[in-house]
């Protein structure tokens, strides 16, 4: 889309110090590539420098009105040409050249916005801008062709509970182009935002959202309300840091449509798609007769609760979920200086990453030593389960029959709304005399 050039009176400040002078002032012009969009969109802003060396991006800083992001760089050839009339050098000229630096403005509202002045410093000389206006409507059109929808496996979940969330594009149309905007999905307050393992069984393809973020996606084939659609989805696992209620805002998407060809095509845009990746899948040989439509999910709203604290017993780590807890001691009969594995597993469908180990008694006749953990994750059925196991080396310093306490595994049951402790041992150890007595 050709950009709508905006005319700017930069007003510089130039900054000269200890006796050094700059050379001479670059070249500065700026454009946006619409001045009214739907809420949900974003405009490009583009900054132009023409002369000087290597320049950094200049700082953008987000605005009450917008969100904003610096999309990437583009440098511009030079060209050159002389002017020779009759034999003699007449004019000697350079063009072209200089550095395009792109920022993704999103707006946070509809109305008639401002992008206020801001200064931009560019070779150590600052820049002042003059304030340009963009129209924001809240306007989303529905059809039952093609919409987005945004699924959360729980509402409501425990402080460190995870959290899945899919995103779903439906359509029954052939797409010449498209735009999606996830608000949420560069960053969440309050929330840790991460991919959930790929499952073995399915194919991903890639697919760029927010401009320049690419995200693992599935095809699939599926029937919404008795209706057969294509259907793009990925995923998203969200931790939460903090209790609250969070809203995460809708999902805008921008597409143009397919309505007719302008010449016969063999075969479905997205049979190329499919084939290769989800960044080729529109754009194909035929001469597409399309019509821009726009569309936004419904945001999702989730709530934090934090585990009871009143109940909370002191052997409670961290875990929220379902789990079980196993415990094996290898060997139970040595010498002394030999050493003893406690292996400790916590396994189930929760917040395994985030479980502590469980505490362990003090043993004044062992030397023990740091444990080592790894932990094993996957999804399944909207949950996350796994595995995460820890190992503690024991080593007797002197001979004896001992018994190791009982250890005590407590998580909070969000199923149960209560927590439960899970006890393993005591173990009996024998010691015999070794070669060579353990210091003490």
């Amino acid at each position: 889309m050709p950009f709508l050039a905006l005319v700017f009176v930069l007003f510089f400040n130039l900054h000269i110090g200890n006796g050094f002078v700059y050379a001479a002032e670059p070249e500065v012009s700026m454009a946006i590539d619409k001045e009214s969009i739907l809420l949900g969109d974003s405009v490009i802003l583009t900054i132009t420098v023409r002369g000087g060396d290597f320049l950094e991006p200049p700082e953008i800083a987000s605005t009450p009105d917008f969100d904003v992001r610096f999309r990437g760089a583009r440098q511009e050839s030079y060209s050159s040409f002389t002017m020779i009339v009759q034999g003699r050098t007449v004019e000697q000229k350079q063009t072209g050249g200089g550095y395009n630096f792109d920022y993704v403005l999103t707006p946070r509202r509809a109305g008639t916005l401002q992008v206020p002045p801001f200064p931009i410093t560019i070779n150590q000389r600052t820049y002042q801008t003059r304030p340009f206006t963009i129209q924001v409507y809240d306007r989303s059109e529905k059809s039952e062709d093609i919409f987005v929808e945004v699924f959360a496996a729980k509402h409501e979940v425990y402080l460190g509970e995870k959290v899945l969330v899919t995103v779903k594009w439906y359509f029954n149309k052939d797409v010449d182009s498209y735009l999606m905007n996830v608000p949420w999905l560069d960053g969440l307050k309050n929330f840790l935002i991460t991919d959930p393992e790929p499952e073995e069984n399915k194919r991903y393809y890639r697919f760029t959202v927010n401009g320049n973020t690419q995200v693992l996606a599935t095809k699939e084939r599926e029937f919404y309300k008795g209706q057969p659609y294509t259907v793009i989805a990925f995923q998203k696992l969200l931790t939460p840091l903090a209790v609250g209620t969070y809203t995460l805002d809708p999902i805008f998407l921008r597409a143009d449509v397919v309505t007719g060809y302008q010449r016969q095509r063999s075969r479905s845009i997205f049979d190329d798609f499919f084939e290769n990746s989800l960044d080729s899948f529109f754009g194909f040989g035929g001469s597409a007769i399309t019509e821009p439509f726009s569309t936004r999910s419904d945001p999702l709203v989730i709530t934090v609760r934090e585990v009871p604290m009143a109940e909370k017993p002191d052997s409670f780590s961290g875990g929220v979920g379902v789990f079980d807890f196993r415990v094996s001691v290898k060997p139970l009969r040595l010498k002394v200086g030999e050493p003893i594995t406690f292996t400790m597993q916590v396994v189930g469908a929760g917040n395994i990453e985030q479980v502590k180990m469980p505490a362990f008694p003090k043993l004044e006749d062992f030397k023990t030593y740091e444990p080592e953990s790894r932990v094993n994750t996957a999804q399944k059925e909207g949950e996350i389960i796994g595995e995460k196991i820890f190992e503690m080396v024991l080593v007797p310093k002197k001979e004896g029959r001992f018994e190791i306490p009982p250890i005590r595994f407590t998580y909070f049951n969000p199923r149960q709304q209560g927590y439960q402790t899970i006890q393993r041992g005591p173990y009996s150890v024998v010691v015999e005399k070794g070669e060579v007595e353990e210091e003490i």
